[in-house]
């Protein structure tokens, strides 16, 4: 079923006949059309995506001067706040849904540049363990002013309330795509 929603919706809906709010779209032929409830739902699903991929080119972009990347940055957001402890690459790649290797070749960079130290897990020498440095948080504490502007930036036209909103809807989600994430994966 969701094969065919996506066939049938998104791989050839046009993302601006999404942001038009369209309540049809050309499928071959024949038009398709959807619900009021199943477009709502699409949007969502879409609006979703292009938020993530403009949001990490913009972040990008604020990064550039820095030469880091937002794949970087939430590495590091992982590392020092998702754990009570130093975290391993495995536990890292876990939080980020992504791959071991992915994290390992992020943390070797980002341990080339001084932001983290990857040591050895002192109960398991197998392991890898990724630490935060002194020149990391030295890094950021230098350029909070300007990281909050830019994530004003990329949210003026929310009111506080709105804000607040969002981080209620989002924070709920999370929640419930964790459970399906989990169901998954296994």
């Amino acid at each position: 079923m969701i094969d065919i929603f996506f066939r049938k919706y998104f791989i050839f809906q046009n993302i601006n006949q999404v942001l038009a709010n369209r309540p049809s779209h050309q499928y071959g032929s024949s038009v398709v059309e959807l619900s009021k409830e199943t477009r709502k739902l699409a949007e969502v699903f879409s609006y979703l995506f292009v938020l993530s991929q403009r949001i990490e080119y913009i972040t990008d972009s604020f990064l550039k001067k820095d030469n880091l990347t937002t794949k970087q940055l939430l590495t590091l957001i992982a590392i020092g706040n998702a754990f009570d402890a130093n975290p391993s690459v495995s536990e890292v790649a876990e939080v980020l849904s992504t791959s071991h290797q992915n994290v390992k070749q992020i943390a070797l960079n980002l341990q080339r540049r001084g932001f983290v130290e990857i040591v050895k897990d002192p109960k398991d020498g197998r392991r890898r363990l990724l630490k935060l440095t002194k020149a990391n948080d030295e890094f950021w504490e230098a350029r909070d002013t300007e990281n909050y502007e830019n994530m004003k930036r990329i949210f003026s036209y929310l009111t506080k309330e709105e804000i607040s909103q969002f981080h209620k809807i989002l924070s709920k989600s999370v929640i419930g795509i964790q459970s399906l994430y989990k169901e998954i994966r296994g």
